[in-house]
């Protein structure tokens, strides 16, 4: 793969990206000036207050609290392990040139690597 096909592509996701961003724009024109459609809007988003009223009233509650902030604590704890366990990975695929790795009940793991362009700081 030679890096003027790369380019090509990227052009071509770029020309594609800009279709839809046109065409997302003239559909929510149309759904804006559709009377019917705002007004069901525009109910949809009282229900949507209406039922997150509730559920912080119900996750509010002392023993549903303690519940939440538990979750949010695994969740931070297992947000962090999966940034360790990407790194550690990755330092494991460079050493030993596999993707293969087995887990601590013999299952048989394969690493999967996923690659995204960002504009440079430069």
């Amino acid at each position: 793969m030679n890096i003027a096909t790369i380019q090509r592509r990227i052009e071509i996701i770029a020309e594609y990206e800009k279709e839809m961003k046109t065409a997302k724009e003239m559909l929510k024109s149309e759904l804006d000036n559709d009377e019917s459609f705002t007004k069901a809007t525009e109910e949809y988003k009282q229900t949507v207050q209406k039922r997150k009223r509730i559920k912080d009233e119900i996750l509010n509650r002392p023993d549903n609290k303690k519940l939440v902030d538990e979750i949010k604590h695994n969740s931070e704890e297992v947000s962090s392990l999966r940034e360790i366990l990407s790194t550690e990975l990755i330092d494991l695929y460079q050493k030993n040139k596999t993707d293969q790795i087995e887990d601590g009940k013999g299952n048989h793991l394969q690493v999967v690597f996923s690659a995204k362009l960002k504009p440079s700081r430069g």
